[in-house]
């Protein structure tokens, strides 16, 4: 017997956030040589050609007008609009898609700043990435007994036929776009860059004991703040767009995030009470856990001795002086 009802259609899983008209863009990767861990890292460009795909001009550049003029209070489309926000400073974050994967591309609004002002500060920030990275997993490796996750540093490659390209300069940081929405919660704010607030729940608490980590795991060098996140669809907190105060050595390169060692001490003097109560910072003894930051010169013949937890050089990963070799 043949049945002419027709069960409704389970609606397809929405692939994509949202859809703009994107633009084919050709690009080189430029990739953070040497293992950030221990030894100095540089820069070098990739002679392979990639492709990423930008939202068009179209979708975004009134969005840009708008949001940084005198109707900044106005809503954007998030649906329809390539345009996905900005930062406290002068950085717009526009819609991207890499192999499928969506991603939030990072570039400065400023016509002020030359091509090589840009390189300097997209570097900056895919250095600060790969510290907080490193740091994150040194972190879990306590609590729980490079690439970036992601992060695409590039150089685009302007069209053969109208020399253009969809955004103001050829340099671009790309990196994973978190979802948004009632299916996945909200932004929450864990740390300021000056403020580090209260812990007064598991989540706030663990994200201040790694902030705390930092500053020992460093050698009171690095302070991770501005700490904020959201979970993704597998509901794991992912924190992004981190900010650090570095003390003790030359700050990054055009790091306006960076106020050094005034904004470690507040930190302290705001945290001393807390770390008291944080059951995080207790569980892995924080007030009292010490690094080995002196190289090693125990000889090898000495394999019985485990030795200490050695930091790993954070001057050469932040400072990189040295540039790529030329090929």
């Amino acid at each position: 017997l043949k049945s002419a009802y027709r069960p409704s259609a389970t609606p397809a899983t929405q692939q994509f956030s949202r859809h703009v008209p994107l633009e084919k863009c050709n690009f080189h990767r430029f990739n953070l040589a040497g293992n950030p861990l221990s030894q100095a890292a540089y820069f070098e460009q990739s002679k392979t050609r990639e492709v990423i795909k930008i939202a068009n001009k179209s979708t975004w550049t009134n969005a840009i007008l708008d949001s940084s003029g005198a109707t900044s209070g106005r809503n954007v489309d998030e649906n329809g609009s390539g345009f996905i926000g900005q930062g406290s400073t002068n950085v717009r974050f526009m819609y991207a898609r890499f192999d499928d994967i969506e991603y939030a591309v990072t570039f400065p609004f400023d016509s002020s700043m030359s091509a090589g002002d840009v390189q300097d500060m997209l570097e900056a920030e895919f250095r600060l990435l790969a510290l907080c990275n490193a740091l994150q997993k040194e972190f879990n490796n306590m609590a729980l007994s490079s690439d970036v996750n992601g992060a695409i540093l590039g150089q685009l490659i302007p069209s053969p036929v109208t020399d253009e390209i969809p955004l103001p300069y050829v340099f671009f940081l790309a990196t994973p776009l978190l979802p948004v929405g009632q299916l996945y919660g909200t932004l929450r704010k864990f740390t300021g860059n000056g403020e580090i607030g209260k812990a007064d729940n598991d989540i706030t608490k663990t994200v201040h004991a790694f902030a705390h980590f930092s500053l020992l795991y460093s050698d009171h060098e690095v302070l991770i703040c501005d700490l904020q996140g959201l979970k993704d669809k597998h509901g794991v907190w992912c924190l992004f767009d981190p900010q650090v105060h570095t003390n003790r050595m030359p700050r990054l390169r055009v790091a306006y995030w960076d106020r050094g060692l005034v904004e470690i001490q507040r930190f302290e003097q705001q945290h001393e009470v807390d770390c008291l109560t944080n059951w995080v910072c207790n569980k892995l003894r924080l007030r009292s856990v010490t690094f080995d930051h002196e190289p090693d010169s125990r000889a090898e013949s000495s394999p019985e001795k485990s030795p200490p937890r050695k930091a790993f050089d954070l001057r050469n990963l932040l400072n990189a002086a040295s540039p790529a070799p030329e090929t």
